[in-house]
């Protein structure tokens, strides 16, 4: 009888949260949007969220979590989490939490650690083609055919940072398989240098720099400015663009990334997370804004109209723009970044093996055997 009655008591009663009890959440991205889901959820519930965007908070993350310390929710790429989660700073979501159950399956499987994930997923992005109609008629399908393009439209044709891995992966791996072995739980493996698919890929490259329709040296900010002044053709770039070509004026179309060869690049893909601190004094109301106020389909139908959402994770809504549906061609193509916890070693040593090679201080074996002896003997 006593169960009984405690048990009528928690359903008649529902948590009802300490009256200075409030919430922290730190993110570059959809901070208006969230703004707006932190206002609601105040007004219903009397708790307050506060959306912070502080300069490197990756690490300021790590350092303040260690102490016990920083925002109660974390949002940021899933790519990170691993390391967070294997250290203990993540709060594990169980697989059947509320509002789980209407999210993509890519963006779930990306952030599952053993039984449970390391965060809530908001939303799928991926590298995507931009184009220019007014330099060129079409996108192109396959890079190689950029040689034979009208040699009015101006040099080069397109353009991307060389030097980073995310950018450059989808060539380095068109056409190989098990480039880069990055199971949970085991050792990180980059199989490359001497992998015929991959040295071809960068060969093509290299020409596409000397029959200049690919931009050699150009960094992010650079193609930014070009693209935004109708000076280039075409870009790869991501949802994280849009609102500053936008805010420029250019007029552009996307497209998913073309082949090389007639071989399928292979962009990765991340998912945006929502981790809840592992010292947080008030996960369960970090959980209840999270899964009843963001993930639900009122809190994703405002996220999405974020200048840099990508593709929703949850609660998809059933009629897609031109932008969403060019995203869903390239996270099908793709792969999902590995939630490894030496994937800050894989980004730094592969930008370092890529900037060598493409400013010809070495060649395309040294420089991945450079990176393979980083990321292996780890």
């Amino acid at each position: 009888m006593v169960t009984l009655l405690v048990t009528l008591l928690l359903v008649w009663h529902p948590f009802k949260p300490r009256e200075s009890a409030s919430l922290l959440i730190w993110t570059t991205r959809g901070v208006t949007e969230l703004q707006q889901l932190a206002r609601e959820y105040q007004q219903r519930t009397g708790v307050r969220v506060r959306i912070e965007a502080p300069a490197d908070f990756v690490a300021r993350f790590e350092l303040l979590a260690q102490q016990g310390q920083g925002p109660d929710i974390v949002i940021w790429a899933h790519d990170r989490f691993a390391a967070w989660y294997q250290a203990g700073l993540l709060e594990p979501v169980a697989l059947n939490s509320t509002g789980l159950s209407g999210c993509r399956e890519e963006a779930v499987s990306a952030l599952r650690q053993g039984n449970s994930l390391m965060g809530y997923p908001l939303q799928l992005e991926t590298l995507l083609l931009f184009w220019n109609p007014r330099l060129l008629t079409h996108p192109t399908a396959d890079l190689t055919e950029l040689a034979t393009i009208d040699t009015q439209v101006p040099r080069p044709l397109i353009a991307w940072d060389l030097t980073s891995a995310y950018y450059t992966w989808p060539y380095i791996t068109a056409g190989a398989a098990d480039v880069l072995q990055a199971q949970p739980g085991k050792p990180m493996r980059l199989r490359a240098s001497h992998n015929s698919e991959v040295l071809q890929n960068l060969s093509q490259l290299q020409q596409g720099i000397q029959q200049h329709w690919l931009a050699a040296d150009m960094n992010y900010e650079q193609i930014m400015a070009r693209f935004s002044r109708g000076e280039l053709a075409m870009m790869l770039g991501g949802p994280w663009d849009r609102q500053r070509l936008d805010q420029a004026g250019i007029h552009y179309r996307l497209a998913a990334v073309p082949a090389l060869s007639g071989r399928a690049a292979q962009p990765f893909f991340g998912v945006i997370a929502a981790g809840i601190n592992s010292q947080s004094q008030e996960k369960m109301l970090a959980r209840e804004f999270l899964e009843q106020s963001v993930l639900s389909p009122h809190g994703m139908a405002i996220y999405r109209n974020a200048k840099d959402a990508g593709l929703m994770a949850c609660a998809v809504p059933q009629a897609a723009s031109g932008f969403e549906n060019a995203l869903v061609l390239g996270i099908d193509k793709g792969v999902a970044m590995p939630g490894h916890i030496a994937m800050p070693l894989f980004w730094n040593s592969m930008q370092s093996a890529l900037s060598n090679m493409f400013q010809q201080r070495q060649s395309a074996v040294e420089a991945l055997q450079g990176a393979e002896l980083r990321i292996n003997q780890h």
